[in-house]
C-alpha cells in the first residue's frame, strides 16, 4: 500500500502569471503520483487561495484536473471558513473528488490497511495544542498525523511578518505519532519520519509582499512505511520587490487582484487537460 502527499496547492490565485502555473503544477504533482500507483492521496491544506476562486472558477479548475484516487484532506489556513460540512468551497471539493475520513470539531480520521491516518485543520497557535492532544487518543501504532501549522525550527518567526512563533516539533513529536506530515510552510523539508510538504504551488506570499528570495525547488512525496520524495519540475518565476508599507503597493496589488480574476475566468471558459500536459 502506497499514499501519496502534497499540500498547498492554491489554486485559483489571480495574480498572473501564478493561477497558471501553480494549475500546471498540480497536474503535474497528480500525474508523477498516479505514476506511482498510489492507492490514497493526502492532501496537507490549501487547495484553493484564500476567498478565491469564485465557485464557479473553483468547479472548471476541478473538472479540468479529475482525480480517481481518494483523497484525504485537512484544511489550510487559506480554505474558506472553518466547518468542513459548511464550507461551500471545500464542498465544490467533495462533488468532484472522493474525499475520505470521519470529521469531528477539526480532526479527521481515515484507515486504509494498517495505518490510521489522523489530520487537524489549521487552527490558532494558542489552540493547537488541545487538538494535538485530542488527535493523539486516536493514534495506533501506526499513525500518520497530517497538520497545516507554523512549525518550528522548520518556521523562524523572524522569516516573514505574522503572529505566530510556531510550535515546536519536538513537542508534536512527544504525542507518540509515528509519522508527521506539515503543510503550510513552501519549503519541502525531510527530518526524520517528519516532513514538511512544501506546496506545489510557487509562494503566494514572495508575490504578494514583494520578497525576493531564491527558487525553492518543489516535490511531492510518497509513503510506503518511510517517506519518499520525487522532484516536481517546475518553473522559475520572477518576483517584483517593492515596499510593502508604500501605499503604491497596496494599490497594484488590488489592480492586479481584479485584472487576474478576469483574466483566470476568462483563460479557464477555453480550458481543457491538453493544455497542462
Amino acid at each position: 500500500m502506497k499514499i501519496g502527499i502534497i499540500s498547498d496547492t492554491h489554486l485559483g490565485i489571480p495574480q498572473s502569471p501564478f493561477f497558471l502555473e501553480n494549475l500546471k503544477n498540480y497536474l503535474r504533482a497528480l500525474e508523477l503520483l498516479k505514476k506511482q500507483n498510489v492507492d490514497l492521496i493526502i492532501h496537507a491544506g490549501d487547495i484553493f487561495d484564500r476567498q478565491v476562486p469564485s465557485f464557479d472558477i473553483a468547479h472548471k479548475i476541478l473538472e479540468t484536473v479529475p482525480i480517481n484516487i481518494p483523497m484525504f484532506y485537512v484544511q489550510g489556513n487559506h480554505d474558506q471558513m472553518r466547518t468542513f460540512e459548511n464550507n461551500p468551497a471545500l464542498n465544490i471539493v467533495k462533488e468532484h473528488y472522493d474525499l475520505v475520513g470521519t470529521y469531528n470539531n477539526g480532526i479527521r480520521i481515515y484507515d486504509i490497511e494498517d495505518v490510521r491516518i489522523i489530520g487537524i485543520d489549521y487552527i490558532k497557535e494558542s489552540l493547537f495544542e488541545a487538538q494535538l492532544k485530542k488527535a493523539s487518543q486516536y493514534k495506533t501504532p501506526n499513525t500518520l498525523l497530517i497538520i497545516h501549522q507554523y512549525i518550528t525550527p522548520y518556521f523562524q518567526p523572524d522569516e516573514i511578518p505574522c503572529k505566530e512563533q510556531g510550535f515546536p516539533i519536538e513537542k508534536v513529536r512527544s504525542y507518540g505519532f509515528q509519522y508527521i506530515v506539515n503543510g503550510h510552510l513552501h519549503r519541502p523539508i525531510k527530518d526524520g519520519n517528519t516532513i514538511v510538504v512544501g506546496g506545489t504551488s510557487y509562494t503566494r506570499f514572495e508575490s504578494i509582499h514583494f520578497i525576493e528570495r531564491e527558487w525553492v525547488e518543489k516535490k511531492v512525496w510518497t509513503w510506503d512505511n518511510g517517506f519518499q520524495d520525487i522532484t516536481l519540475e517546475t518553473t522559475p518565476t520572477q518576483i517584483l520587490v517593492g515596499d510593502f508599507n508604500n501605499i503604491y503597493i497596496y494599490i497594484y496589488i488590488w489592480i492586479e487582484l481584479l485584472i487576474g480574476t478576469y483574466l483566470m475566468k476568462k483563460m479557464l471558459n477555453n480550458i481543457s487537460s491538453q493544455t497542462f500536459t
